[in-house]
């Protein structure tokens, strides 16, 4: 198990827990006290996950967020079904992966049931940092806003020959001055990484510090 204390003992307050999909029972309950002893208040889990999380914790001020991925061979009416169906069993929201070429398509095709789905319930837009070029922020925050969406989850694919702490640079200094939403972070249990992308923001966007989570692989 990681040790937190040693590695990210400064942004502890920012860390979140993101549960594997291959988990088992049994893993699952060890992932969750380590949750418990680290006070860390907020764990991703996969879909079939949510209600043995909820039982564990529903007595605890800690949210469950569950993970989707959306792409093509999904309908968006299947997506908000599987949606509804995590919120009644104990999530407190979701972190839908979509594509930048399918982004558009998603925000208008669930935008018209966001405000009944999303009642008390938050979404977050997840996408690969690696892909988003110096013209598309605009456009990534209109469907954001479009969606009512709480934040945005950015994963790193390490395979992508790109240069992070440039891509972190430019994409915070894309961010409009009014941007408040939610940032999660998904670059695995990399230290050199999530204290990069901490400086950056330190340095250039202070203010939005309070809104980031970094979710660590357990």
């Amino acid at each position: 198990m990681i040790n937190i204390d040693l590695l990210f003992k400064n942004i502890k307050n920012n860390l979140a827990i993101k549960c594997s999909d291959d988990s088992d029972t049994s893993d699952l309950s060890v992932k969750i006290e380590n949750l418990l002893n680290n006070d860390i208040n907020l764990v991703s889990v996969s879909p079939r996950f949510v209600d043995i999380t909820w039982g564990w914790l529903e007595k605890r001020q800690i949210s469950i967020l569950t993970r989707f991925n959306f792409d093509e061979n999904l309908n968006v009416s299947d997506l908000a079904g599987q949606i509804q169906s995590v919120f009644k069993k104990g999530a407190g929201g979701v972190q839908v992966f979509v594509s930048l070429a399918d982004l558009d398509d998603f925000s208008n095709n669930i935008s018209p049931v966001c405000s009944d789905l999303f009642f008390n319930r938050n979404l977050f837009i997840g996408l690969d940092l690696a892909k988003i070029g110096q013209f598309d922020f605009n456009c990534i925050y209109l469907n954001l806003k479009k969606v009512s969406a709480t934040g945005l989850v950015l994963y790193f694919n390490e395979k992508e020959d790109t240069d992070f702490v440039g891509t972190v640079y430019g994409f915070i200094n894309r961010l409009p001055d009014d941007f408040d939403m939610h940032l999660h972070f998904m670059l695995g249990n990399n230290p050199q990484k999530i204290e990069q992308v901490w400086r950056l923001f330190e340095k250039l966007r202070p203010d939005i510090l309070p809104k980031i989570k970094f979710f660590l692989n357990s």
